[in-house]
């Protein structure tokens, strides 16, 4: 009996160090592995557009912009029910690159005037959960972080009515 229970539980132990991944290699996590709760207040819809996507334009980092941004180049995809998508790839031609089985999951919360995010980064020093927060503004988002004095400026980009058929596996 002690030796089932004791491999039973080195069982869970194991499983519960892998995550699920999507076709296109992207992780999938539990819900409660986020600090974050999905959001519940309306009031974001009147400032963030789920019918868009949001492109890095500028980067300013330690008081440094860097217009025309190029080094890493992401896409922010706003869901209903508190979901949002990083994209890497953003191509107008290709009706699939939107597809959220291509995105980095993550939450968004609204509370007072501040839209966080939660997503999670892949880091050569370790991974970890990151929540940054943004500003909202009638066409535009500015993402900020205060620890590593950062402030990313994301532009609307529309797209195609048949391209929000997609929704969200997280």
């Amino acid at each position: 009996m002690v030796k089932r229970i004791l491999i039973f539980s080195l069982l869970f132990v194991v499983l519960g160090c892998f995550t699920l991944k999507t076709e296109y290699g992207n992780r999938r996590f539990k819900t409660s592995y986020f600090k974050i709760k999905q959001n519940s207040n309306n009031d974001v819809y009147k400032y963030v557009d789920t019918n868009v996507v949001y492109k890095l334009i500028s980067l300013k980092h330690n008081g440094l912009v860097t217009p025309n941004y190029n080094y890493r180049k992401y896409f922010l995809k706003f869901y209903d029910k508190g979901r949002v998508g990083k994209f890497d790839i953003f191509d107008i031609n290709d009706n699939n690159c939107i597809n959220p089985k291509k995105a980095d999951m993550g939450f968004y919360n609204f509370n007072d005037g501040i839209l966080q995010v939660e997503f999670y980064h892949i880091h050569p020093q370790g991974n970890f959960f990151h929540i940054d927060s943004m500003k909202l503004f009638k066409d535009s988002i500015v993402e900020y972080d205060d620890k590593f004095k950062e402030e990313a400026i994301h532009i609307k980009i529309l797209i195609p009515k048949e391209w929000k058929r997609y929704k969200p596996d997280w």
